[in-house]
């Protein structure tokens, strides 16, 4: 039936179906997702955007107090605060995002090992907001004190933010120059760092382009300890992350290239084409599921 009908759906796709190609993702025997994904248009689908992914949170939740982790790894989070609130998610992907108050509301993993610091890390969110105070969106510290741990978010300008804690030598980077993502818009953000040889390299990404990095000579990572790895707070308070976020990740062990920060940037989860895909592109996604 196929072959017959793609000729009738060729003649009829006007010349624009033509310039936009989703590519069938080759990462269908994904431990963390259970549906192929595809990429935007002039993305490539070699990009691996999923070894070493220790967290990912969709965040596509409307209620309730359970906040699921794609991955498998974790058990669900729980949502505290004021009643679970949604906004509108970034075009690309779609659907709701969860919209934090930035006063009481945050959300809890248990202790894993896999989410303590070390010294490759790529953490990266879709945010929306206008707040100009410093906040953080991942945060793993120990009960007390700032002797170990992250803390991952932005400066009171709205630049990336990135603190590594220890014992020794703090790894704590708060540029002071660069773009800016807190324009009420949706961003996505990447903060990384790497090690090598005792230097340590931090860089950001706003819309999947490098808007700033820095290096520093003496942390090691240092372990917060068994408790919770936290969304949207420091701990269980203040500060707190004030507006949307979407498509929440950690990657361990592995800090992304600048190309595939891009390529993350431009992924979009499985379903159908954005608007403008064309009925070509439906058809072909249709015929290789």
């Amino acid at each position: 039936m196929l072959r017959y009908l793609l000729p009738a759906l060729v003649a009829l796709a006007p010349a624009w179906c033509w310039g936009a190609s989703y590519n069938a993702s080759p990462y269908y025997s994904s431990p963390y997702q259970s549906s192929p994904y595809f990429n935007r248009p002039g993305s490539s689908p070699s990009y691996d955007l999923e070894t070493g992914m220790v967290l990912h949170l969709t965040l596509n939740e409307t209620s309730g107090t359970s906040i699921a982790d794609a991955t498998g790894l974790h058990s669900p989070g729980t949502f505290a605060g004021d009643t679970l609130a949604t906004t509108a998610g970034p075009t690309s992907l779609g659907g709701t995002a969860v919209d934090l108050n930035g006063t009481n509301q945050t959300v809890s993993f248990a202790h894993a090992a896999d989410l303590e610091p070390t010294a490759n890390m790529t953490f990266a969110a879709w945010i929306k907001t206008t707040s100009t105070a410093e906040t953080f969106l991942f945060s793993k510290l120990p009960a007390s004190g700032f002797g170990g741990g992250y803390e991952i978010g932005m400066t009171d300008a709205g630049r990336v933010r990135i603190v590594m804690r220890t014992t020794g030598t703090l790894f704590n980077w708060t540029p002071t120059t660069g773009a800016t993502f807190n324009d009420g818009n949706w961003h996505h953000v990447v903060w990384s760092i790497r090690t090598e040889s005792g230097t340590t390299y931090g860089k950001g990404y706003i819309d999947g382009v490098e808007v700033a990095n820095v290096s520093g000579t003496g942390w090691s990572p240092v372990a917060a300890g068994s408790t919770p790895f936290y969304v949207g707070s420091r701990r269980a308070g203040a500060p707190w992350w004030p507006g949307g976020v979407k498509d929440m990740r950690i990657y361990r062990d592995r800090t992304l290239t600048d190309d595939e920060v891009a390529a993350l940037y431009a992924w979009v989860p499985d379903g159908p084409p954005p608007a403008g895909g064309g009925l070509l592109n439906i058809f072909l996604r249709v015929s290789n599921q």
